[in-house]
Formats: structure tokens, sequence, C-alpha cells
């Protein structure tokens, strides 16, 4: 099984933070995850950034392969995911770089008919140090934006083909096809 998260226009209208931490939590088993902190210009505020707590039948994990199909769109939060989860190295990331949007911002009255809009705070990533501002997020399988779904599927095909059975998958294939009950529909033949 693969799950592959596209990001793309949408994506650049506005970017929340919080929806990194919220689909991160899915990504992880139960221990809490540092996944960055905020630092916020002029205040000198740290907000640590860490996975909140999911239910354990929801979450999908940390052992099933994540790919996230990024291309020259995909900014703000939605680069934050894609280099956040590649940091932590649990996402192969698929496309082209991203815009380089790591510096969020608020509006600033300049004027009566003026807002500008000014960085104030950054992500800093807990594994590296550091953030995607003007760089982007650089695909660890770098193919043409069009391509990337496909490339993303084939690499999900190699990596359940080379992924180990579960104890349970292991010991059907062992005890051979499983015979169903004589009640089953699907046991049933037809002579119209």
């Amino acid at each position: 099984m693969y799950r592959a998260c596209r990001h793309r226009r949408a994506s650049r209208r506005r970017g929340n933070p919080d929806s990194v931490t919220q689909l991160s939590a899915y990504l992880f088993d139960g221990q809490p995850v540092h996944l960055n902190d905020q630092l916020t210009r002029g205040t000198g505020r740290v907000l640590p950034v860490w996975t909140q707590p999911v239910a354990s039948d929801l979450r999908f994990g940390s052992r099933k392969p994540v790919f996230i199909l990024v291309g020259k769109e995909t900014f703000s939060a939605a680069e934050n995911l894609a280099y956040t989860l590649q940091a932590l190295k649990r996402a192969t990331i698929v496309g082209v770089p991203t815009g380089g949007g790591a510096h969020g911002g608020r509006g600033f009255r300049l004027s009566a008919h003026f807002i500008g809009g000014i960085p104030n705070r950054r992500t800093v990533n807990a594994m590296t140090g550091a953030d995607w501002e003007g760089k982007g997020v650089q695909p660890d399988v770098r193919v043409d934006e069009a391509q990337a779904l496909q490339a993303a599927q084939a690499l999900a095909a190699q990596a359940i083909a080379a992924a180990p059975l579960n104890p349970t998958a292991k010991a059907r294939t062992a005890a051979g096809p499983a015979s169903a009950p004589a009640s089953c529909p699907c046991t049933r033949t037809s002579r119209r």
C-alpha cells in the first residue's frame, strides 16, 4: 500500500503550519516527534512544534512508504510538510525543486491605502537546523512534474515488492489457498 500526497496550486493560496503538525502525526507511531521550531522576529519567541497524539487505529504508521509529489508551485506549508518528512526520512520526495517559501509573515499597514506583507517568522527544522527559504525543497527523485505521479507509483510498487510480508500474511501464504465455507456466495456454481 502506498500514499501519495500531491500539493499543487491550492497550496499557494495560504499555508498553515498547523496542517503540517496534523498530517505528520498520522505518519508516525505513538511517540511525539519534534518537527521544527517557529522563530518570531522582534520578540525572539521560539515555538517548538511536535506531532500531536492520534488514535492508533487511525495512524498510517511509520513503516509504510510515503511519497510526496512536489513541483514549482509547491509553496509554504506544503513545502514545510515535504521538507520536514524528508529530513525525518519518513517520505520520499518526487518531482522538481519547490518555490522556496519558508518565512511566514503578516500584513503591516504602511498607509491608509497600502499594506505590506513582511516576513516576521521562520521555520527551523529540528533535524537540519535550516529551512528551504529561497532554495526550495530538493526532491529525492528528480523527475518532470508531469511524470512525478508515475515515478512515485513505480517507486511504491518496488517498495511493496521488497517489503517482507507481515506474520499474518506469511501464515496465510504458508498454509496455501484458504477454502471458503460452502455458504460463501463466491464458491457457489451456477448452472443456467
